[in-house]
């Protein structure tokens, strides 16, 4: 059984906080990230290892503000849902053991709307789905002190039974001038799903003035292609391995009148039960990959600005919001310094006789690339990840082409 990780974050600014997009993906390892504010321009899309990026740019303004984007771990086959909406708005659509669309917006202060703009959008949803993003609307509802126009607005759209308000009245934005705390960030889902969510604030402060919301659904299939144990190739024995078989051969005692099945199964047993012996397998656990800046310094003052986050949240003191904010310019600093360092270092190996697949090898893990090993195929209307399952659909694809029919 799996968890599987959703997170939600105004980041404002995609490319300003890059870094700890990064962060959080190497704590959490979330399938989905939905980000509100991004300020990115169409023909400067950036990229994260391991994940797909889909998004809505605001267009019509001089510099790059506003828009979505929703980041899609690559295990996971997912494709954009298309919605009309004068809103900024991005929905995807991915499959797990069932699908689930997952929905991400961001409606500015400046914006105006009406509760039929989302019963528009909700209206576009394959179901079931997941809804959220930045809506700067306030209600008493989701934890706000007051309940505006706005906030009216969405409190109608609760009164559909088939959707829940994953909310718990936890603040989501700090204001970095008064230091005020506001619940402006909203989550809703299909009432179907509501019970398999999990949902809470992130008591983790970047330097976005919103706090990250992690919602954890829980999922009843292992569904992970990449946690496929895999053939340890890089040092086999083959010479080993290729004695083994020769053995397992030899035991066969079957007769001349056996089947071509039955002979394909015991040469394909013999191969499978010396590769094992022989080469082994890797284990199930993923490994988290560290971004090549990472310190303990830099760890050890995430640490202390999350500490100090807690310390403020309780006593809303003057002198604990300075402590904060100093935390987090430390926190800057280092993160900054450490990919200068990190750069330094690398660009230091390289010379006339270095190898190009080196080169361009880090080149990748600094800029993050997308590298996805999995294989998924559909079968019908249905996303097939097991490699038996794909192995068997191949097989009968090259009978039927070769076969005489054909």
């Amino acid at each position: 059984m799996n968890n599987l990780n959703i997170l939600q974050w105004n980041i404002n600014s995609f490319n300003k906080k890059r870094h700890d997009i990064q962060l959080i993906i190497q704590k959490y390892s979330p399938m989905c990230i939905g980000l509100q504010e991004t300020n990115l321009k169409n023909d400067k899309i950036p990229t994260i290892k391991n994940y797909k990026i889909f998004y809505a740019n605001r267009s019509d303004c001089t510099r790059a503000s506003g828009g979505v984007a929703s980041l899609i771990h690559a295990d996971y086959q997912s494709e954009q849902i298309p919605i009309h909406s004068d809103l900024e708005v991005i929905a995807v659509q991915l499959s797990l053991e069932s699908k689930i669309t997952i929905c991400n917006i961001y409606i500015p202060n400046q914006t105006p709307f009406k509760t039929s703009d989302l019963d528009n959008i909700i209206a576009q949803l394959p179901k079931p789905f997941i809804l959220f993003g930045d809506f700067n609307s306030h209600s008493a509802h989701w934890g706000s002190e007051k309940t505006d126009a706005r906030g009216k607005s969405i409190e109608k759209i609760l009164d559909n039974d088939s959707i829940v308000l994953l909310n718990n009245g936890q603040p989501t934005r700090l204001n970095p001038s008064n230091g005020t705390f506001s619940a402006i960030d909203l989550s809703f889902s299909s009432s179907s799903l509501a019970q398999r969510i999990s949902w809470s604030v992130l008591q983790e402060i970047y330097d976005s003035d919103h706090l990250p919301i992690l919602m954890t659904l829980l999922s009843t299939k292992t569904l992970s292609p990449s946690s496929t144990p895999r053939w340890l190739l890089k040092n086999p024995d083959w010479g080993f391995f290729s004695n083994l078989v020769d053995t397992f051969m030899l035991e066969n005692t079957q007769s001349d009148t056996t089947s071509i099945d039955d002979d394909i199964t015991f040469i394909s047993d013999s191969i499978i039960r010396a590769a094992e012996i022989s080469i082994g397998k890797s284990t199930n656990s993923r490994k988290k990959n560290q971004v090549p800046w990472w310190s303990d310094e830099i760890r050890d003052s995430i640490k202390k600005k999350n500490i100090a986050l807690k310390a403020f949240q309780i006593s809303k003191s003057t002198s604990d919001h300075i402590k904060l904010k100093q935390l987090r310019a430390k926190t800057r600093y280092l993160v900054k310094s450490g990919k200068i360092k990190s750069w330094k270092l690398f660009t230091s190996g390289l010379g006339p006789k270095a190898d190009p697949s080196l080169i361009w090898r880090r080149v990748r893990t600094i800029q993050g690339h997308p590298k996805n090993h999995c294989i998924q195929i559909m079968k019908d209307t249905e996303l097939c990840t097991d490699t038996d399952e794909i192995s068997n659909l191949f097989g009968e694809l090259f009978y039927h082409n070769s076969s005489d029919e054909n």
